[in-house]
């Protein structure tokens, strides 16, 4: 996964994430990746980001034939001379949300005057009432992120690889 600078961004969101499909090298350095898009609709630090979807009608937009539109990822090709990358490397949690430890970074190389675009200084300076989570019984990584007990030990009823 990897966030990037958002560029004129509709929501205002301060970046963009994705997903890194390929990766095209010349002489051994990385020119661009070709990425697939994820978006959350609430926001861009706590929301959670789901794979972004287009339709693909197969039949040119002409008459409309059942089974012709096609659902298809939102990709691009990235050239890295063109964007500026904030984070790479990061995975998301379990729920599709960002990680603590990103979270941080992210707001750590953000451009100052970025955040005002889209978070109120209420959320700013808001209190939050501190909880240990042994305390509820939940365990959890050190990015904060909930760890089911029985696939940390190994006793997980089905396996799953991710990739970033």
């Amino acid at each position: 996964m990897i966030a990037v600078l958002a560029d004129g961004d509709s929501n205002g969101y301060p970046f963009w994430v994705a997903k890194v499909i390929k990766v095209f090298t010349e002489n051994e350095d990385v020119t661009s990746v070709e990425v697939h898009w994820y978006a959350t609709n609430t926001h861009p630090f706590n929301g959670v980001y789901k794979p972004e979807m287009v339709v693909d009608k197969k039949n040119g937009g002409k008459r409309k034939i059942k089974g012709t539109n096609v659902n298809r990822r939102r990709t691009d090709i990235l050239k890295l001379e063109d964007v500026d990358m904030l984070v790479y490397d990061f995975n998301l949690t379990k729920r599709g949300t960002l990680r603590f430890k990103t979270i941080e970074i992210l707001k750590r190389l953000l451009p100052k005057g970025t955040m005002l675009t889209w978070e109120s200084p209420e959320t700013n300076h808001r209190s939050r009432r501190i909880l240990k989570p042994e305390m509820l019984g939940m365990h959890v990584d050190s990015d904060g992120a909930l760890v089911d007990e029985r696939e940390e030990y190994g006793t997980s009823s089905s396996a799953s690889s991710h990739s970033s």
